[in-house]
């Protein structure tokens, strides 16, 4: 009878991350296909993070020759697709590197921090790339190849961490607007992985009662990375410390003379007038930023916000796809995937809260985006829907904190992103040569 149990849990174990083995794989065949297939040069800023990355790993070239813009899609790459003789241009042609102090665009010289760190892991691709062959192809997609399996490893290890939402976390990895930025030479996929880090951190400490210095340092250090190496936008997400600090603080020393709800009302009254304060300061309640706003939320043809958070990037997007996995989303979301249930709902709040705000504060720090058609609209631009993205990962606690999720067995979920994760990367390669 023990033998029988033994084995019983032999096999539970080695079934246990099944599901993240198959994310893992399906993961990386969409990052193949990407890296491989997806055209070089497709997204409006590849031309900077190409240069930024050969600035890190010493591997500038002139590329001149292919495209004097830092923008637009060069025609080269597309008249060599129609030519046929793309692979002969970009993978066979040989290509000599220059001076780092020469590279073409001067920006690569002074990137900030979570820009320097992002291109890193993608540095060190285009390095491989260009020892094994030293052609802008090969660089490229050894670039993205290298990237887009770092960083999926990561993910794997954070999902098979987290004590629950394991589904909503691969789903928006495995999303068009993620996958592609994970294996290219963007510095979003530095980005989306270590706020993934964080955000796990923060769903894992959400389920204890009591927290102890053991804790608190794990989380302390993933948010010392979230603000050195992720966007300026993902500091907002560290306001989730403020409940494990308080509740810490209020058991190890305040709990004679300070209850925990008093100390969230307190702090919640010190950032409303913090906010309020700024807000005034700089002219936030003017009635022409209001309607900049409502305008920019509200208007069809509003990319970020209709299309981009799922479906895809500025280059390849697709509302129809948005909408399905807009869909698949709301259905984990209102789904229960754990018995893990809180006692309390400041969690699921706080998550909503910040998703909302992070969307507000995006819109006021773009209003006056230099595009003239949007302007005269008084539309707001500039805002990408990769900067909204990484929110929705916290959202999960809102079934779990309001109990409210219906059951679902798990195969279902797992076939629905896998196959839908599949499905979408045969679409966006699609459009990518169709429409562009």
């Amino acid at each position: 009878m023990h033998s029988s149990s033994l084995k019983f849990g032999k096999i539970r174990e080695k079934f246990k991350y099944r599901d993240t083995s198959l994310y893992l794989i399906v993961g990386m065949i969409c990052v193949l296909a990407y890296s491989i297939i997806l055209p070089l040069f497709i997204a409006p800023d590849d031309f900077y993070h190409f240069d930024c990355s050969g600035y890190i790993s010493n591997t500038v070239i002139d590329r001149s020759y292919i495209s004097k813009s830092n923008w637009e899609y060069p025609d080269y790459v597309k008249q060599s697709i129609k030519e046929k003789t793309y692979i002969r241009n970009l993978f066979f042609t040989k290509i000599k590197t220059i001076n780092r102090k020469d590279v073409f665009d001067k920006r690569a010289k002074f990137q900030k921090n979570y820009e320097f760190w992002g291109h890193v892991i993608p540095a060190i691709g285009m390095k491989l790339g260009f020892l094994i062959y030293p052609s802008i192809g090969v660089m490229i997609v050894f670039s993205r190849i290298f990237s887009g399996i770092f960083y999926l490893i990561c993910l794997y290890f954070i999902i098979r961490k987290l004590q629950y939402g394991k589904k909503l976390f691969m789903a928006v990895s495995l999303t068009p607007t993620m996958l592609p930025l994970l294996s290219s030479m963007n510095y979003d996929g530095l980005n989306f992985v270590i706020t993934s880090l964080f955000i796990m951190m923060i769903i894992n400490i959400s389920v204890k009662d009591q927290y102890f210095l053991s804790d608190i340092i794990p989380i302390l250090i993933s948010a010392i990375l979230v603000f050195f190496c992720a966007k300026t936008n993902m500091i907002l997400l560290l306001l989730f410390l403020l409940i494990p600090l308080c509740k810490f603080f209020v058991n190890s020393f305040l709990k004679r003379i300070l209850s925990i709800q008093s100390l969230y009302l307190s702090i919640f009254i010190i950032l409303v007038t913090v906010s309020v304060f700024y807000a005034l300061t700089i002219k936030l309640v003017a009635r022409s930023t209001i309607i900049k706003i409502i305008n920019t939320i509200f208007y069809p043809s509003n990319m970020a916000l209709s299309s981009e958070i799922l479906g895809g990037n500025l280059t390849f997007n697709s509302s129809i796809l948005n909408c399905c996995w807009t869909i698949i989303i709301v259905f984990l979301l209102t789904t229960n995937e754990d018995e893990v249930r809180f006692k309390t709902k400041e969690w699921a709040w706080t998550a909503i809260f910040l998703y909302f705000l992070n969307i507000i504060i995006l819109l006021v720090s773009y209003q006056n985006f230099p595009d003239s058609v949007l302007l005269s609209k008084k539309i707001i631009g500039g805002v990408q829907g990769r900067y909204i993205t990484p929110y929705i990962l916290p959202l999960t606690m809102i079934t779990v904190s309001f109990n409210k999720g219906v059951y679902i067995d798990d195969k279902i979920k797992k076939i629905l992103i896998l196959g839908s994760a599949i499905i979408s990367t045969v679409i966006i390669i699609y459009i990518s040569y169709v429409f562009n």
